[in-house]
């Protein structure tokens, strides 16, 4: 009878080591593939992996809002010229504003044209990427160059006078705000 106290002394401490080397191995295992799920494909037994969501942002029309405060002068759309005697299309916003002022880039993007436009003055073009571009027209003293890469807020330039084409119209110190959209232009307003 002796024999079997020994005997299941013995196998007890073998279950028992056991067990506990099996716990051990399972916590180990799936604190190492915490990104395997318990639910099988479609009611199979396979493991399957976590689905990480890709999240990508696309530009709208609303992530362009309006340089400065105030009103606007001019909007997009046709309006009567009294010097040319015709209806002209204006492509962009017109703010005015005092001299010096400071323009800043409502978002970030490329610089793929810094420099003087015969109808706009100094002008600076921002690629924003997918198929948005953004002209800041009537500017002086340009803080940007052609190929740089500006942030949002990031400083392009300051209010400057430029006549442009249509000479004697009565024309304050302005800014000229263009929003295109694969070429098409925006009204950002």
């Amino acid at each position: 009878m002796n024999r079997w106290y020994k005997s299941k002394g013995l196998v007890l401490a073998w279950v028992f080591t056991f067990l506990l080397l099996g716990l051990v191995v399972s916590i180990e295992y799936r604190s190492t593939a915490s990104d395997v799920s318990s639910e099988g494909l479609q009611g199979t037994n396979e493991p399957t992996y976590k689905q990480y969501k890709v999240v990508t942002t696309h530009l709208e029309i609303k992530d362009f809002p309006s340089p400065v405060g105030g009103k606007p002068i001019r909007h997009v759309g046709h309006y009567y010229s009294k010097n040319l005697g015709n209806y002209i299309f204006h492509a962009g916003v017109d703010y005015a504003l005092a001299e010096g002022t400071v323009i800043r880039a409502t978002h970030g993007g490329t610089v793929i044209f810094a420099g003087i436009d015969p109808t706009l003055g100094q002008k600076v073009t921002l690629d924003c990427s997918e198929g948005w571009l953004v002209t800041y027209g009537g500017l002086d003293n340009l803080r940007v160059r052609e190929g740089e890469v500006i942030e949002t807020q990031g400083a392009l330039g300051q209010i400057g006078f430029y006549p442009g084409l249509v000479v004697g119209e009565n024309n304050p110190t302005q800014l000229h705000y263009e929003v295109r959209y694969h070429g098409q232009v925006q009204s950002p307003l």
